[in-house]
């Protein structure tokens, strides 16, 4: 289940983060996943956008992760 969403600022890429302790990357034009982010053993509950290009998740895990889109 998803338990976040963010959509850049581009308007057309999307970031969901999920109880799969996953975090993924979608584009809204293609209808695809771009990437899939791995690190949490729990869910990744909450993510925010701390810069263009670097996101940050929180997870059931207890842990806090920075992650670069490139």
């Amino acid at each position: 289940m998803v338990r976040y969403l963010i959509l850049l600022d581009d308007l057309d890429t999307l970031l969901s983060s999920s109880e799969d302790c996953t975090v993924r990357m979608w584009s809204l034009r293609e209808q695809n996943c771009l990437n899939v982010f791995l690190g949490h053993t729990k869910s990744a509950n909450a993510l925010v956008l701390f810069r263009e290009d670097i996101f940050i998740t929180v997870s059931d895990d207890k842990t806090i992760k920075f992650w670069n889109t490139n």
